[in-house]
């Protein structure tokens, strides 16, 4: 079988993929004191949300279902665009396995996921989870890849920051930049990105050629 057919991308939540929007003003704050039970060493993401009414929606009853129910789901056109829906299932008809390993709470992924891509067009949805090391630690990909029989030798790990470039090759694969998403050419280079796609179909060629 060649070595395309039976490639596995990895997308490492580009922004264009998985960013919800927020909205802040820029005054005087209060201040906040969080306290982190059991954190990590090593630097990691958290992200905090209040529950309550936001844009006319409730959400965080408790019940876990619609903890994220009233975030804002608006991209803009560029974004919307990136959400390639045809290229994920040109991938899957050529057997490429397509996941997602994300920092983000793993709650959220999945309803992001859902929300613009519907079910069954990724083998595996992976945010963070208790217990399991975040990017740029490459524990949860392992563990990622091995639940869905993924060759770590044919393996693409496509990223949108220096954090997801440095975690691809943390895992010994090679890391594409997503010029798309949260970060720019500049620091995806600077992190060594093994590529670059400036539109997701860069991904499909990539694979082609491999």
């Amino acid at each position: 079988m060649k070595k395309s057919l039976r490639f596995c991308v990895l997308l490492a939540l580009a922004a264009a993929l998985l960013t919800v929007s927020a909205f802040a003003d820029t005054g005087p704050k209060a201040q906040l004191k969080v306290l982190v039970k059991n954190a990590p060493e090593e630097p990691y993401y958290l992200d905090l949300l209040e529950k309550g009414d936001y844009q006319g929606h409730t959400y965080g009853s408790g019940d876990g279902d619609d903890t994220y129910s009233g975030l804002d789901w608006s991209y803009s056109e560029e974004e919307i665009a990136a959400l390639d829906s045809e290229l994920l299932d040109a991938l899957r008809a050529k057997g490429v396995q397509c996941a997602v390993f994300s920092n983000k709470a793993d709650p959220l992924c999945g309803k992001i996921i859902a929300h613009y891509f519907g079910t069954g067009r990724f083998d595996a949805v992976r945010g963070s989870r208790p217990g399991v090391p975040t990017k740029p630690d490459p524990a949860g990909l392992y563990a990622l890849m091995d639940e869905i029989g993924a060759d770590r030798s044919s393996t693409l790990f496509v990223g949108d920051s220096d954090v997801d470039i440095l975690t691809g090759h943390n895992a010994g694969l090679p890391a594409m930049g997503a010029l798309w998403g949260f970060r720019g050419r500049a620091e995806l280079t600077a992190a060594g990105a093994d590529t670059l796609a400036a539109v997701p179909e860069d991904i499909f060629t990539y694979i082609q050629k491999g």
